[in-house]
């Protein structure tokens, strides 16, 4: 199971992980979808944090560009009023941060 969103006052934050595993990354969008409802419903703001693939033999090399990409998609699925009002990501190097700024500049 996902652990369920974090609460801080008025405020929501959720975090994902994306492995390069079809069914858990699957749940786990599942999950931010149900996160993001939860927050309409309650009128929260809402924080997203995406962490570095944790799957063993995950090798941090191969995953930057698969999680940075991964980012990129689930942004590019939302709407305006359910983008979150925060992302927090590792700092997987210039380019990866570059491509992110590209896409989302007003995070």
């Amino acid at each position: 199971g996902f652990p369920r969103p974090a609460r801080s006052g008025g405020d929501l934050y959720d975090l994902i992980n994306f492995n390069d595993e079809a069914e858990a990354d699957a749940r786990a969008l599942e999950s931010y979808a149900a996160f993001r409802r939860e927050a309409r419903t309650a009128g929260a703001r809402r924080f997203l944090e995406v962490h570095n693939a944790n799957a063993p033999g995950a090798v941090p090399e191969e995953t930057r560009a698969f999680v940075t990409d991964c980012i990129i998609r689930l942004l590019a699925s939302l709407t305006p009023s359910e983008r979150p009002e925060f992302l927090k990501v590792a700092h997987n190097g210039p380019d990866h941060m570059a491509a992110l700024a590209a896409h989302e500049r007003t995070m």
